[in-house]
């Protein structure tokens, strides 16, 4: 059940993270594909390896999950090659890269403020050293 409501979950916030850029102009050629950092953990093992990881983690509950904001997948429509925006393997393009990043950054915390706001997810910014947004999801 838990792994149902975390897919459908999953499917909300890309079909408005999807729509966000579409409305923006920037799909023309592209997609783009968020990264999923953490999704289900063990409450044994992983989770208490985890530097300040509760041991009441939505993770662990199959109710959380973290959403990259460093990383990004750019899918080409034709040919669906891929371009991972954020990797840091492309340095001299690390001024696209920001661009690119702080843009599609914009539009996903948009999709997940609207989803917070609406009480279908509780979104957590886990402070500077993070490099994910935490999404709980609140749907039984």
């Amino acid at each position: 059940m838990a792994d149902l409501l975390i897919t459908q979950e999953l499917k909300s916030i890309s079909d408005a993270f999807q729509k966000k850029i579409h409305d923006a102009g920037l799909s023309s050629e592209w997609n783009v594909r968020f990264i999923v950092n953490s999704l289900v953990r063990a409450s044994k093992g992983t989770n208490k390896q985890l530097p300040g990881a509760s041991a009441d983690s939505p993770h662990t509950f199959g109710m959380g999950f973290d959403i990259s904001n460093i990383r990004f997948d750019l899918i080409h429509k034709k040919d669906n090659a891929f371009i991972m925006i954020g990797s840091g393997e492309n340095a001299g393009q690390a001024s696209r890269d920001a661009a690119i990043l702080t843009t599609l950054n914009c539009l996903l915390v948009e999709v997940l403020e609207e989803r917070h706001a609406h009480k279908d997810i509780v979104l957590t910014y886990e402070g500077d050293s993070k490099h994910h947004y935490h999404v709980t999801s609140l749907k039984p």
